[in-house]
């Protein structure tokens, strides 16, 4: 099974690993679950009226959010759920039930860690530096992680919505297994940038 956790900030490009994050609501009536690692889109007009803002949980005004779509652009990421007092054992939040998450705005500069799914051709060092889609699997109930991966199969020099940086060196992340052939190069752990942002202009890059 491919390493799915969605996407995780690591640092920005001069190295600097401390994050500013807002905090965002995820509407009640929003029927798909939110996890850590989820791209997420800012929305227009939140569902109580309020353009771009939700307050169905109480204590706050605060920007709507929804997860990304695949192909679509990318507001932030979330990298934390606040508490949901009705159910403190919750990691993430569940469909229909709605509550606020700690975002991180995308930026050019951000860079994160992220899998790639099984399906068609799999990702080799060589493409680094290309453009990819995300594809949305299952988020982890239990870990509380989402399941955004890259679309190994999308792999393109124009514009999509991630830029492949550069291959995760971690103990574990073994770089032999990413032309391996074997199954193991799915477990490979890439880095890459956000190049379709909402709100900012998309990256640059002809590829290779």
């Amino acid at each position: 099974m491919a390493y799915a956790r969605g996407l995780i900030p690591i640092m920005d490009t001069g190295g600097g690993t401390n994050f500013g994050t807002e905090v965002c609501e995820v509407a009640a009536d929003y029927g798909t679950a939110v996890f850590v690692g989820d791209p997420v889109i800012l929305l227009a007009a939140g569902s109580d009226g309020a353009v771009g803002m939700e307050s169905s949980v109480a204590g706050g005004i605060y920007p709507e959010v929804e997860a990304a779509a695949a192909g679509g652009v990318i507001y932030g990421v979330v990298v934390g759920i606040e508490p949901i007092y009705s159910d403190l054992s919750k990691t993430y939040i569940p469909a229909s039930t709605g509550g606020r998450v700690r975002v991180v705005r995308a930026t050019q500069d951000m860079l994160f860690k992220v899998g790639a799914d099984s399906a068609g051709d799999q990702i080799e060092l060589i493409d680094i530096n290309n453009h990819f889609d995300l594809v949305a699997g299952a988020g982890s109930t239990v870990t509380g992680y989402s399941g955004f991966v890259l679309d190994s199969s999308s792999e393109a020099t124009a514009a999509k919505q991630v830029y492949l940086r550069g291959y995760y060196n971690e103990p574990g992340n073994d770089p032999a297994n990413v032309d391996a052939g074997d199954g193991s190069e799915q477990n490979v752990i890439w880095i890459c940038s956000i190049s379709e942002r909402q709100l900012g202009l998309g990256t640059l890059g002809v590829g290779v």
